[in-house]
C-alpha cells in the first residue's frame, strides 16, 4: 500500500514538473517571439547614417561598401559585418561604429593617406606611407604627389626610405608648389636616393630628410640671388653642401 502511494506521489510530482516546464517554455517562447516582432518592426528602422572622417571616399561609396540601404533594423544590424565590409577597401585604415537607438548609425573612419605615385607604363599607382596600393590612375594626369620612378620591388630598404622621403616632401608642401617631384636612385643603395624638383636633381641620401630639405630651401634662396645654372645639389654630407654648376664644382 505504501509503495503504491509513493508511486502515485512521484507520478503527481513529475506531472506537475512537466506542466511547469511546458508553461516556462510557453512563456519564454512568447517573450522571444514578442521581442523579435518588436525588433523586426519599424520601431528600430535605420533612418539616418552619420559618416565622419572621410576625405577620399564619398558617403555614397562608404554606404555602398557597407551595403546599407537605410531600411534595415538597427537592432539586428551586425556591426562586425559592417567592419569587415569597410575594411575591404584599402583606403580604410580604422573604423568606429556606434548605434544610437532608435534610428541612427554613426560611422567614423580614418583613411589611409596617399603619399606617393608609383610610375607604371600605363599610369600610376597611388600608395600610402606603407606602400599599400590605394588606387590606380590610368594615362597621363596631373601629378599631385611625389612620383617614385618605375620601381617594382617594394619590400626593400630603398623603397621604404623613398616613402619616408615622400612623406617629408608632402608635409613640407613641396609637391603642391612644384610642377613635378620625382624620387629616383632606388636601383642602387639607399645612399644614392635623390629627388628631382622641377628637373633640378638633389642628391639626398639616407635619413635626416627634414634637416636636409631645410638646408635645401636656404640654399635655393642663395642660388636665386646668383646667375648660376645648377647641374645638381648634393646634401648627403653632414657638414657641407655641394652645388655643381653646369661647368664647374663649387663647394
Amino acid at each position: 500500500m505504501r509503495k503504491k502511494n509513493a508511486q502515485s506521489r512521484l507520478k503527481a510530482r513529475l506531472l506537475v514538473l512537466g506542466m511547469k516546464a511546458v508553461l516556462v517554455m510557453f512563456v519564454v517562447g512568447l517573450a522571444v517571439g514578442g521581442l523579435y516582432m518588436f525588433a523586426a518592426s519599424d520601431v528600430f528602422e535605420l533612418r539616418r547614417v552619420e559618416i565622419h572622417g572621410n576625405q577620399h571616399l564619398s558617403d555614397a561609396e562608404l554606404m555602398a561598401l557597407m551595403r546599407v540601404t537605410g531600411k534595415e533594423n538597427l537592432l539586428l544590424l551586425s556591426t562586425e559585418r559592417l567592419y569587415d565590409r569597410l575594411h575591404s577597401s584599402a583606403w580604410i585604415r580604422r573604423v568606429s561604429i556606434r548605434k544610437e537607438l532608435p534610428h541612427t548609425l554613426v560611422v567614423r573612419v580614418e583613411e589611409s593617406q596617399p603619399q606617393a605615385l608609383l610610375k607604371r607604363s600605363n599610369g600610376y599607382l597611388i600608395v600610402d606611407d606603407e606602400g599599400i596600393e590605394l588606387d590606380r590612375i590610368l594615362g597621363r594626369q596631373e601629378r599631385f604627389l611625389p612620383v617614385i620612378e618605375a620601381y617594382d620591388t617594394r619590400d626593400t630598404k630603398e623603397f621604404r626610405e623613398a616613402l619616408r622621403l615622400a612623406t617629408v616632401i608632402n608635409d613640407a608642401g613641396i609637391a603642391k608648389r612644384a610642377r613635378s617631384v620625382e624620387i629616383v636612385g632606388l636601383d642602387g643603395d639607399a645612399k644614392d636616393l635623390a629627388v628631382r624638383i622641377d628637373g633640378l636633381e638633389i642628391k639626398v641620401g639616407e635619413g635626416s630628410y627634414e634637416q636636409k630639405l631645410t638646408r635645401l630651401f636656404d640654399l635655393i634662396e642663395e642660388i636665386r640671388r646668383r646667375p648660376i645654372q645648377v647641374d645638381y645639389i648634393d646634401l648627403r654630407f653632414a657638414n657641407r653642401v655641394i652645388v655643381k654648376p653646369v661647368a664647374e664644382v663649387i663647394q
